[in-house]
């Protein structure tokens, strides 16, 4: 069943499909959904900007997290405490795996858009290091562990023209290897000449528009390389260039071919092996160091080298949340304070209850 849905004056078609069981849900939509949350940041701070209403990131990560457990309740998301940030450097940590297959961990950073860059990435770090960065950096020198920002982004068509008239933000845009995870979807544009009847027709707008870098993702070794200079360190569109949109974290395909790995195998690894390879990937040509990475791979003989950088067991609190028990109030604060302190807020996705559908369910 077709369906058309009028978004900001755009009639977007939409899909209707059979819903499978509520205990599970599409991993596509999931994806899909991060890209209309990321649209959806771009906007506030687009618009917020010039009134001095542009939110915290705090509030968007409240907002977009929220959001996220509303439309897919498979995720378990708790707010736990703001004590360990400083020591663990993350404001959210997203476990990704299943009881059978091991965990991944992002720790992921946030930071926000405010006027032509990011002035929070000087924020200072824990003890001895001199960036916030470097403490999310050591810690996460388990293989489990993947540290990313996800910097929260809009602004107005013209706030990044160069002297010449270039826009700088759009011309390094053109050269990101990456692309939204699910394409834009379709909107109708009618062509009207005076001299002959109206056309009609559907159109995909560029794959590259800004609004899905609203949330958009960085490994932390590359952020800690780019801020390394001194000449405009903190300016958005040397970040731009090289970020992904924020579903992109959840890709079970490369953006482009991947050197040496046969299609039809990878297709064959399983989400979460293919999930973790290209996160393995990513981290290699960020200059992430990571151990015998050549070793890596997702051949059927490689499977169990990528297990093995996994952990097997969710740690208590994780484990806690996703069994739906957790609350503020049943950790105290020494717990908060160890060693390996969880982030501000948690999210666990428990693999086994997702798919992998050939469709996108459209919900903008």
């Amino acid at each position: 069943m077709l369906g058309l849905l009028v978004e900001r004056g755009v009639c977007h078609e939409t899909e209707t499909r059979p819903k499978r069981s509520e205990s599970t849900a599409d991993l596509n939509t999931l994806r899909a959904f991060m890209d209309e949350l990321a649209a959806q940041t771009w906007w506030k701070y687009r618009d917020g900007h010039s009134l001095g209403l542009a939110p915290a990131e705090e509030s968007v990560t409240d907002s977009n997290l929220l959001e996220l457990h509303r439309r897919f309740p498979q995720l378990a998301v708790r707010r736990l405490t703001k004590s360990a940030e400083k020591r663990v450097g993350a404001d959210w940590e997203w476990w990704v795996g299943s009881a059978s297959d091991g965990w991944l961990c992002l720790r992921i950073q946030a930071k926000r858009i405010n006027d032509s860059g990011y002035p929070m990435l000087d924020h200072p770090g824990f003890e001895d290091d001199d960036r916030q960065y470097e403490a999310l950096i050591r810690s996460c020198q388990d293989t489990h562990f993947f540290p990313y920002h996800v910097f929260y982004n809009g602004w107005e068509r013209t706030r990044f023209r160069a002297s010449d008239g270039a826009l700088d933000d759009r011309t390094v845009l053109e050269n990101n290897p990456s692309w939204p995870h699910t394409e834009p979807p379709p909107f109708l544009i009618a062509d009207v000449d005076p001299h002959r009847l109206p056309e009609v027709r559907m159109v995909r707008p560029d794959g590259r528009e800004l609004v899905w870098w609203g949330c958009a993702a960085m490994s932390t070794y590359r952020v800690a390389e780019l801020h390394s200079v001194t000449k405009q360190r903190n300016y958005a569109p040397r970040y731009l260039a090289r970020a992904m949109p924020w579903s992109r974290l959840f890709a079970t395909r490369p953006n482009e071919g991947l050197p040496g790995v046969d299609p039809f195998v990878f297709v064959e690894a399983g989400l979460l092996n293919r999930i973790h390879y290209l996160l393995l990937s990513d981290t290699v040509a960020a200059g992430g160091a990571v151990r015998d990475i050549d070793k890596v791979s997702v051949a059927p003989d490689g499977i169990e080298e990528l297990q093995g950088r996994r952990i097997s067991q969710l740690p208590d609190y994780a484990r806690a949340i996703l069994r739906g028990r957790a609350a503020p109030q049943r950790f105290d604060e020494a717990f908060f304070e160890a060693e390996l302190a969880p982030a501000t807020y948690t999210i666990v996705t428990d693999l086994t209850r997702f798919f992998e559908g050939r469709g996108v369910d459209r919900q903008w």
